[in-house]
């Protein structure tokens, strides 16, 4: 009894680490281009919420204004590095880039 439970616990061990590795091995790496442009697209879209918000809302605007000071002191140095890595990732496709996602 024993000795079973013992060989059914090592097969299973040995079936979740070659399922484990099989999972690691098919994983297709993201170009880094993508990655960067999705964080980018995340800071357009934080700004486009936050220029609705006060568009639309008005009685909002002042906290809307507050956010927006508040995102631009946490995130503007981030902005800029996602920025600079788009332009040497991207190189001389970068100005089309920038002509449709405004940052």
């Amino acid at each position: 009894m024993k000795n079973s439970l013992l060989i059914s616990a090592f097969v299973v061990f040995i079936l979740a680490f070659s399922y484990s590795y099989a999972q690691d091995k098919i994983q297709v790496q993201t170009p880094a281009y993508v990655n960067v442009s999705q964080t980018a697209g995340f800071l357009v879209g934080q700004r486009y919420s936050l220029e609705r918000i006060k568009t639309e809302f008005p009685d909002l605007a002042s906290r809307a204004q507050i956010a927006e000071m508040e995102f631009n002191a946490s995130f503007q140095k981030a902005e800029k590095a996602i920025t600079e890595e788009l332009r040497v990732l991207l190189k001389d496709k970068y100005s089309e880039y920038e002509k449709n996602l405004k940052i």
